[in-house]
């Protein structure tokens, strides 16, 4: 503060070696602000100088002029720039084993994918992907195995329908192929003149006509059969009494019924009125009721039965005949099958009606089964919904 000193001059420049120049100092007459680095020789060391100027009442009175040495500075700026290159190394470092890491979390998981899809392209639905994330990673790997394990089903139910194919061709030829022969054979057989009288010819004649009568049978089987797999078939569906219908199939096996000498025994619920069908459930009590007859011996016994299950009605076929083996049970209902592959073809069907049976059953919303006992003959029983 100069205010006191009365017509005396003081030089700034020598006292204690102030590091500033003359230009410095008018510069602070001037109220500015210096900062400025240099030589300080009072202490023997480069400084670092601010000056700030005083005013009071608007009025420049002195100036602050603060000076200090630089290498404790410059010590700290370096070991502060020590601590950022170390820290900057390590974050290189922790940078480059974090993207390593995730790369390979990313990266991995998409290679097993892409391997699986590969793999897939070439027939080999096997591959699977391991899940360990629930992220969008492990979504989409979630959802490559679920359509592997699809695919697996539908090759499977492709194959199974190709087989199921290739059997029902070859069951269709072996049925055709057996009539076909025995019409060509008596049919030769008349040509060729080997009938010597009117009643053998009659007997070659009755053969070929049963045997074409079988055919035409067969075919409208397999033509059921394929409409109603298709879901071609129509069903009239109107109110019908199934009590009915069972009477009406049974005065139709009266006679047959009667020539081997087997009784037939209804035991009816009169009020069994259904929603169905028509004719559709009268071919299922017609193939029933014929296989009933076909299989029971002489004197034996066949009852047809319909019970109130108060939403749905149960219809039952029994006989008393050889029965079924308990093995063969859940066969019976597949096509071409037949129990006694011994039997000749006049004594039975070709193994179509039971599965046609069990379709049309199906269709109607109810199902069908079968008891039996080696011996003490078969029960088959079917439900059909009083409302669809």
């Amino acid at each position: 503060d100069m205010r006191g000193v009365i017509a005396e001059k003081i030089s700034v420049f020598e006292y204690h070696d102030m590091p500033l120049k003359e230009s410095d100092l008018q510069l602070i007459r001037q109220g500015k602000e210096i900062l400025s680095r240099g030589p300080y020789h009072f202490l023997g060391t480069e400084v670092l100088t601010v000056s700030v100027p005083v005013f009071k009442q608007g009025v420049l009175t002195g100036a602050v002029i603060f000076s200090a040495p630089l290498a404790p500075v410059e010590e700290r700026i370096t070991e502060l720039q020590k601590i950022t290159r170390y820290a900057g190394l390590v974050g290189i470092i922790l940078a480059t084993f974090l993207s390593l890491f995730l790369s390979r979390t990313v990266s991995r998981p998409l290679l097993n994918m892409n391997q699986a899809a590969q793999a897939m392209v070439k027939g080999d639905y096997s591959r699977r992907v391991e899940v360990k994330s629930n992220d969008e990673l492990g979504v989409l790997a979630d959802s490559l195995n679920s359509l592997a394990k699809e695919l697996v089903k539908k090759i499977d139910a492709l194959e199974q329908l190709d087989q199921t194919r290739r059997k029902f061709v070859a069951n269709v030829s072996h049925e055709l192929r057996t009539p076909l022969s025995i019409i060509l054979g008596y049919t030769e057989a008349l040509i060729d003149g080997m009938a010597n009288s009117d009643a053998e010819r009659q007997a070659y004649l009755g053969n070929i006509h049963e045997e074409i009568l079988r055919l035409r049978r067969l075919v409208t089987e397999i033509l059921d059969l394929r409409k109603i797999e298709a879901g071609r078939i129509e069903l009239v569906m109107e109110e019908v009494s199934l009590a009915e219908i069972a009477r009406q199939v049974v005065d139709k096996f009266a006679t047959l019924a009667k020539e081997k000498n087997i009784s037939i025994t209804k035991n009816i619920y009169e009020n069994a009125v259904v929603i169905a069908d028509k004719d559709r459930l009268k071919q299922v009590l017609i193939n029933l009721l014929d296989n009933a007859i076909r299989f029971t011996p002489a004197e034996g016994r066949v009852e047809v039965a319909i019970k109130d299950l108060k939403d749905q009605l149960l219809v039952s076929v029994s006989d008393n005949g050889p029965g079924i083996p308990l093995a063969e049970q859940t066969q019976i209902w597949e096509r071409f099958y037949k129990v006694d592959k011994a039997r000749t073809r006049t004594g039975g069907g070709i193994g179509l009606g039971l599965a046609i049976v069990k379709e049309i059953v199906e269709a109607h919303g109810g199902s069908i089964e079968v008891t039996s006992k080696p011996g003490e003959g078969s029960t088959f029983f079917f439900t059909v919904p009083k409302r669809i």
